[in-house]
């Protein structure tokens, strides 16, 4: 039996699952110190936080349509990360509970379709061969684990403010990954 044949697409893989979940381990437990340190109740919080998995109800299923009948998936993955990205650029100048909430209904509605889009690309990449989707997806919970991990120690160090800089930083990195990605 011969040895199985990595994707051709392996490294960018790898680089937008690492990323991607890297994110969400800066952003999920540390955007609510964040709305906390602008002044936003608990209350406030609470919705602000929740609106990630609300949307994880609305975007997946808006992008896989569009991906499906465009059949173009790397062009959608490219466009929500971007677009992800550029939204997520707002959080810098909020600072009431209606401006953050804007931008947390338009940032989660395109994050929440990278992951089954970009599971969605793997998959097809594979061509019914799983043997490296395991090493792959892999780097997904290496990049959560780095990143709450080293940004709780810089954002002790250096503030909590820090945590959009670090978010800005891993959806670039989610961007360039999706730009390297291939049909």
């Amino acid at each position: 039996m011969s040895p199985a044949i990595k994707p051709p697409q392996s490294l960018n893989f790898a680089l937008f699952f690492f990323a991607y979940y890297g994110y969400v381990g800066v952003f999920s437990p540390y955007a609510s110190l964040y709305f906390a340190d602008k002044g936003l109740s608990a209350a406030q919080i609470g919705v602000l936080m929740s609106l990630m998995q609300v949307m994880r109800i609305f975007g997946p299923n808006l992008w896989g349509w569009v991906a499906d009948h465009t059949r173009r998936r790397v062009q959608v993955l490219r466009l929500t990360s971007l677009a992800a990205a550029t939204v997520f650029c707002a959080m810098f100048w909020g600072e009431s509970f209606a401006f953050f909430f804007a931008v947390m209904v338009l940032l989660n509605l395109f994050t929440s379709a990278q992951g089954p889009l970009s599971e969605a690309l793997m998959l097809s990449a594979m061509r019914g061969d799983l043997t490296h989707y395991g090493r792959l997806r892999l780097w997904g919970s290496v990049g959560f684990i780095a990143a709450v991990t080293v940004s709780g120690q810089l954002l002790d160090w250096y503030g909590i403010g820090l945590v959009l800089w670090i978010s800005l930083l891993l959806l670039g990195l989610v961007a360039f990954a999706a730009n390297g990605m291939r049909e």
